[in-house]
């Protein structure tokens, strides 16, 4: 039986090429595994990988370039499986300076790594890889959309909305270029977020509801659900409390259980309860994100905090841990990451706490880091 089993999975495995058609062949199988990662196809990209898997092992010079663009597919697909060790295995094992006489792959090189960047949060190092990608791009006479969305998810999570609306809305010029119309409701999704944030609650509502309508016929349950998420914090924001909450629950629904965006639902959430005081809700929210994110190393952090952020604000004489760990432990952390408007949700938790403990000393110390980290954002966002 396991001789059967071997020879029935090898049957599966593609020979490596040795003709011309054998190589165009190939590179069409590449592309298309490319393809079925970017429709999130996963079960499928999977199958391909296995049956492409043995040119990563080809020592031959003629193989190089597909050994690679190999390598850095299955990086993407490692990435879209959550799997970011994996992933970062599979690009360090890339040697960049191999890829200078190859700028096609070098341009995909930091494109993926770009990819990893956002995954893993580490938003500036992103910016940095995808600006080389793009370099790279117009060297080559290319046009790529996704590179432009995940520079506006970057300056989305740094707190500059309007360097993320300019990047969504010029990777929305370049579908249109290529299509003639939107298909692809993220793009809608990547600007409304943003016109949330700066305060145009109706124009993102709009949009968002637009991104609902155009990926209804879809299936597309995980962007589905992307998009509850985000309306539930353009409501939440607009204080329509009824409707955020429903569509955090409806994010939950299209999530699968335990996943990434499972827990980033869950975390948006408790911001949500927490900064209006229903602490009722907060608290079941909070304690199944811990449990759900113990995979996610930097989302389980901030339930650790929002834990500790609770009971600071529930209380008037605050556990001198739970006081630190928001001092020490998150919002230097957050502010290293440029994660700004996140340090300065936690700066506003602890200057509430003080104040109302006639702390003034300390009070004034996060109030004056408030002004300092809203400066900070006013200077990027002009440069």
């Amino acid at each position: 039986m396991k001789e059967n089993n071997r020879i029935e999975k090898s049957k599966n495995v593609l020979a490596l090429p040795r003709t011309v058609d054998e190589f165009t062949a190939f590179r069409s199988k590449l592309l298309l595994m490319g393809d079925l990662i970017k429709s999130r196809q996963f079960d499928k990209a999977r199958l391909m990988r296995e049956e492409l898997a043995p040119i990563a092992a080809s020592k031959s010079h003629d193989h190089y370039e597909l050994g690679i663009h190999y390598k850095l597919l299955e990086a993407k697909l490692s990435i879209a499986e959550n799997n970011a060790d994996a992933a970062h295995a599979i690009l360090q094992d890339i040697s960049r300076n191999s890829l200078k006489n190859h700028p096609d792959m070098l341009f995909h090189y930091y494109a993926v790594y770009g990819s990893y960047y956002i995954f893993t949060e580490q938003y500036i190092l992103a910016i940095e890889s995808i600006d080389r990608a793009i370099e790279l791009m117009k060297q080559l006479g290319q046009k790529e959309e996704g590179l432009y969305y995940n520079l506006s998810v970057c300056y989305t999570e740094l707190g500059r909305p309007i360097q993320a609306i300019v990047e969504a809305e010029t990777a929305r010029r370049i579908v249109i270029e290529k299509f003639g119309s939107i298909h692809n409701s993220l793009f809608d999704l990547a600007t409304a977020i943003n016109y949330g944030k700066i305060g145009e609650h109706d124009r993102a509502e709009a949009l968002l509801v637009k991104a609902l309508d155009l990926i209804k016929n879809a299936d597309d349950r995980h962007q589905t659900a992307m998009i509850y998420q985000a309306l539930a914090c353009v409501y939440g924001d607009n204080m329509k409390f009824n409707k955020a909450m429903d569509c955090f629950f409806m994010a939950a629904n299209h999530y699968d259980e335990g996943s990434f965006g499972y827990a980033n639902n869950l975390l948006d959430k408790s911001y949500f309860l927490i900064g209006a005081g229903d602490y009722g809700k907060a608290e079941p929210c909070v304690q199944e994100g811990l449990l759900v994110s113990r995979k996610y190393q930097d989302i389980h952090k901030l339930f650790e905090a929002n834990a500790c952020a609770m009971r600071v604000s529930t209380s008037m004489n605050a556990a001198e841990e739970d006081l630190r760990f928001i001092e020490t432990a998150t919002i230097p952390d957050l502010a290293a990451q440029g994660k700004l408007l996140r340090a300065i949700w936690y700066c506003d938790i602890l200057a509430v706490y003080y104040g109302g403990a006639e702390k003034l000393d300390m009070e004034v110390k996060y109030l004056k880091l408030v002004r300092m980290y809203h400066k900070k954002i006013l200077r990027e966002a002009g440069s």
